[in-house]
């Protein structure tokens, strides 16, 4: 998927929170897609954005009454963020954005 290539490859945590609101307001143009708690913007920082994607992997673990376009939406969101946790944590071990801090919680 080219959004996380792009986010793989962000130079900056700010590059990534950049790619991850351009994608919200993709994704958040069709807003029957992924509930509000996920789409909602902006991101407040790397905790906010772990709960997100958490919420996402709590709704997918059920099993879905139909499989429908809001499944695979949300596939496809969890993917993202999972890859911009994945791309944040990598920056702030080599501290190029030592002001987020994965310690406080856990980025895995």
């Amino acid at each position: 998927m080219i959004i996380t290539d792009a986010i793989l490859n962000a130079n900056s945590g700010h590059a990534v929170f950049f790619l991850l609101t351009s994608y919200m307001e993709a994704v958040g143009f069709d807003s029957k897609l992924l509930p509000q708690v996920v789409t909602k913007l902006p991101f407040t920082g790397l905790k906010d954005l772990m709960i997100r994607y958490r919420f996402i992997v709590a709704k997918l673990q059920r099993p879905p009454l139909n499989l429908d376009i809001t499944v695979t939406a949300m596939e496809e969101t969890a993917e993202v963020f999972w890859a911009a946790l994945l791309r944040l944590r990598i920056l702030e071990h080599d501290g190029r954005d030592a002001h987020m801090r994965c310690e406080q919680i856990s980025c895995a």
